[in-house]
């Protein structure tokens, strides 16, 4: 993190209101959905690595290469734009907002994106693990 996002995690913290406009906490929030929701999806990625390694090792030394490395980070990425930038694009104004809090306003969103960026990923990787125990157990 840089100076400026702890500067204004302590503001927020020491004063507990926000004081920016709309604006700011909408880029603050969809900051942290993208970038949280890009580190759970590289996480997968590097599952789907793994197991596609250790399930079969040929294919995979044959088919690695920086390019695909490349496009999956540019696809972790723009998923990740994908499923924070509807709160830039208004999906968190509504009418009974509050100036002085900076927080998710719609519940739909609040599911659809904790679903989308937690809850699957992790069933995935719980699932890819587990097959790769399990193969490797078995040799």
């Amino acid at each position: 993190m840089d100076g400026n996002t702890y500067a204004l995690c302590i503001s927020l913290q020491v004063n507990v209101t926000w004081g920016l406009p709309y604006f700011a906490c909408d880029f603050y929030i969809a900051m942290d959905v993208i970038c949280s929701t890009s580190s759970i999806f590289n996480l997968v990625a590097i599952s789907v690595d793994r197991y596609i390694a250790v399930t079969q090792p040929i294919k995979y030394a044959k088919h690695r290469n920086s390019r695909r490395v490349c496009l999956t980070i540019v696809m972790v990425w723009a998923i990740s734009a994908a499923i924070g930038s509807p709160i830039v694009l208004g999906l968190n104004n509504t009418p009974d907002r509050d100036p002085s809090l900076c927080m998710f306003y719609n519940t739909d969103f609040i599911v659809y994106s904790s679903l989308s960026s937690f809850y699957i990923p992790c069933i995935i990787m719980v699932f890819l693990y587990w097959n790769i125990f399990k193969s490797g157990s078995v040799n």
